[in-house]
């Protein structure tokens, strides 16, 4: 029967000692709980819930129901004195709700607003795409003004029930600028999208070299020292300087398979890895675009996951991690981090 709940996080201390006897503070796995009871209950419900266990308590509450029984005047008080209890009790209820639902919403907008001022820094958009974006930031900085206005609202003298409707208004507004950012988001995305096919399309179908006979030969069998490192050659090569050479960043990738995978990936973290300042998937997230981390991403993810089924190692939970970042519309640099705990997973199995 608990209202509100905190469990080893900061809370105002102050204020939910004033909130007693609606206050009680339990300890389950060694943590503290500071638990707050429902605002439905009166102050003398909420008494005999934290007393259930205090037979001295309940004896004093029986004598004092036997007198009362006896004395109507005492009754008629007692009602009145529950009455305002519980009006002050219900009060302080909407007040602390009132609180919790301000934090989340401040926390939803907050959110909103960074993935937007994040969205519309990308280089993949067009002008009137970030256009669009920014008109949206704009409502969401206007909705983020409203909930700070709120606390002027209640210095001037606005109930707890005045600000709640207030709250659940902007709450309202939250919801319906989420949805049409949402829907802003998967235009963008589907128009993303069939520019980079256009692209590909136009650039056609690069030939894969299987013959070491060029500076961009990659090798398609069983992994060896020397396909390995014409594969990271190649691939920095594509991503040395100012954007990506398509065509090797492709052949490189594409030639990555489970039986090299894990080798490549280990080959550039000692080698590539001292130029670059980064792994093999940091640089491929950092210099891959939009599609290419979509796509390539997943091929690398595959290869892996047959490697680890290969050597009895279970990379499902990072695989799944992974697999749902790749289908984001703005993909995260951080994957990197996820492909890398899976490369040291496979690498200590097969050690």
């Amino acid at each position: 029967m608990t209202w509100g709940t905190t469990s080893c996080g900061p809370i105002n201390m102050f204020t939910w000692s004033s909130l007693y006897p609606y206050n009680y503070a339990t300890n389950y796995g060694g943590q503290f709980q500071y638990n707050v009871m429902p605002s439905y209950l009166t102050p003398g419900q909420a008494l005999g819930i934290q007393n259930i266990f205090n037979p001295f308590y309940q004896f004093s509450q029986l004598m004092g129901s036997f007198n009362s029984a006896f004395n109507p005047f005492q009754n008629m008080q007692q009602i009145m004195l529950n009455q305002t209890a519980y009006a002050n009790g219900y009060n302080m209820g909407l007040g602390l709700g009132n609180q919790v639902s301000a934090q989340t919403l401040c926390g939803n907008i907050a959110s909103l607003k960074g993935q937007l001022e994040q969205a519309k820094e990308s280089e993949q958009l067009s002008k009137e795409q970030k256009a669009v974006l920014e008109d949206l930031l704009k409502q969401v900085v206007q909705l983020e003004s409203k909930l700070k206005d709120l606390e002027v609202l209640q210095q001037n003298g606005a109930n707890n029930q005045q600000i709640g409707t207030a709250i659940a208004e902007l709450n309202k507004g939250y919801r319906e600028l989420h949805d049409k950012v949402q829907k802003a988001a998967e235009k963008i995305k589907s128009e993303i999208e069939k520019v980079e096919e256009n692209k590909s399309s136009d650039e056609g179908t690069p030939e894969i070299i299987t013959e070491n006979n060029d500076d961009n030969a990659i090798p398609q069998s069983i992994a060896d020292r020397q396909q390995v490192r014409a594969i990271c050659d190649v691939f920095a090569d594509s991503i040395d300087g100012i954007g990506t050479s398509n065509k090797e960043f492709k052949a490189a990738l594409e030639a990555v398979t489970a039986d090299n995978v894990v080798e490549v990936m280990q080959h550039w973290n000692k080698t590539y890895k001292n130029e670059f300042n980064e792994s093999f998937m940091e640089s491929f997230m950092w210099d891959a675009n939009h599609r290419q981390k979509r796509d390539y991403g997943k091929h690398i993810l595959e290869q892996l996951q047959a490697r680890a089924d290969r050597s009895g190692v279970d990379i499902d939970s990072e695989a799944v991690k992974i697999r749902r970042e790749l289908n984001c519309w703005f993909i995260s640099n951080g994957i990197s981090a996820d492909f890398d705990a899976i490369l040291d997973k496979i690498s200590k199995a097969e050690a």
